[in-house]
């Protein structure tokens, strides 16, 4: 791995635990409080996470370009716009359900939810990093 992408990737995963360490450190702080570990996986806040993740990576990433000179077309941003839109609505949602019954298929939903706006930070993000460690 060249010594651009990694940094990339470290900048990134910076900004990545920015945004999801307080969530973290919150959720943890709730399960000891409860002296409920499984709480720190079931916790509805990694839907807010989630939230957190969507509006962040596409911000940064539009951020990251407009320091190029670059844009995307409007097209792709409007389908990436929409793509991070489904996933708050859908977040937004299962956090509200799971305040009064929180199943296994909610936190099912929750996590894979989660991964998702978690890689699609990642990428993004370091995508847009490594376009500008490659123009300096």
């Amino acid at each position: 791995m060249n010594r651009c992408l990694t940094r990339a990737l470290l900048s990134a995963f910076y900004e990545y635990l920015l945004i999801t360490l307080p969530v973290g450190v919150y959720v943890a702080l709730e399960a000891f409080h409860k002296q409920d570990m499984f709480f720190f996986i079931n916790s509805p806040e990694w839907a807010i996470a989630t939230i957190f993740l969507s509006f962040q990576g596409v911000s940064l990433y539009r951020q990251g370009l407009k320091k190029l000179g670059s844009s995307l077309s409007d097209v792709s941003f409007e389908i990436l716009t929409l793509f991070y839109v489904v996933i708050t609505i859908v977040a937004t949602v299962n956090a509200y359900k799971a305040l009064s019954e929180n199943t296994d298929l909610s936190v099912f939903v929750r996590l894979v939810l989660f991964f998702i706006a978690s890689i699609c930070f990642l990428l993004l993000v370091s995508s847009a990093k490594l376009a500008q460690s490659r123009t300096e």
